[in-house]
């Protein structure tokens, strides 16, 4: 999930004297906020961008791109079209000016993921956890219709099954050989690169999550 200024939902509000904007009106956002990592501390810095360079389409809102949609049933899934890079001026919580890089929001998550995870590709703002997990190049903001039309609940450990909570979604790259385990998972979390970690012996799936398998 992202947190920053729509600059479209509240001109619209300033006009209609505080009424909720229209559902399929696409959102212009002037901020956004990324973590990084610094002599150690970690720090979440919030910044500018220029208007259409992270904009949301809503559920059903028809982006342009028909690769974003699903599969089965057409449908326009909510998301963003991110086209701002790095590095990003801004402030902290502190109110201290800070400096996004690749370099030290990489630094972010790979202290995040130092638990056995091997990082095998670059940080990237521009698709999230769902975006990479579900095969698709964009953040993805809501995959309930993903969901819906595209995948079914299942409990059978296999190569291409996903772990999914509310909040986060796991790729299941390797079972052992019995299928009842998870010996391997990459995922990507917000605008992290992609972590790959190992399981000796195999797991069973998270407390939290379910398995989830293309229809």
């Amino acid at each position: 999930m992202r947190h920053g200024i729509r600059l479209a939902t509240a001109l619209w509000i300033a006009i209609q004297g505080g009424v909720s904007p229209p559902l399929a009106a696409v959102q212009h956002w002037t901020q956004d906020s990324l973590p990084m990592r610094e002599e150690g501390v970690d720090y979440r810095v919030t910044f500018d961008v220029t208007s259409g360079q992270l904009d949301l389409y809503a559920n059903g809102e028809d982006c342009g791109n028909p690769n974003h949609r699903t599969v089965d049933g057409g449908r326009y899934f909510e998301h963003f079209h991110i086209s701002y890079s790095l590095p990003k001026t801004g402030v902290d919580a502190m109110g201290e000016e800070r400096t996004v890089t690749a370099a030290n929001t990489t630094a972010y998550w790979d202290s995040y993921y130092s638990d056995g995870y091997a990082r095998i590709g670059p940080e990237n703002v521009t698709y999230n956890c769902w975006g990479y997990s579900l095969g698709y190049d964009v953040w993805i903001q809501d995959p309930s219709y993903i969901y819906e039309d595209d995948y079914e609940e299942t409990s059978e450990y296999r190569q291409g099954n996903m772990e999914t909570t509310g909040g986060h979604i796991i790729s299941i790259t390797a079972v052992n050989a019995d299928e009842t385990g998870i010996t391997q998972t990459r995922e990507k979390n917000q605008n992290s690169p992609i972590y790959e970690k190992d399981y000796d012996p195999a797991r069973t799936v998270q407390s939290g999550y379910v398995m989830r398998a293309r229809r």
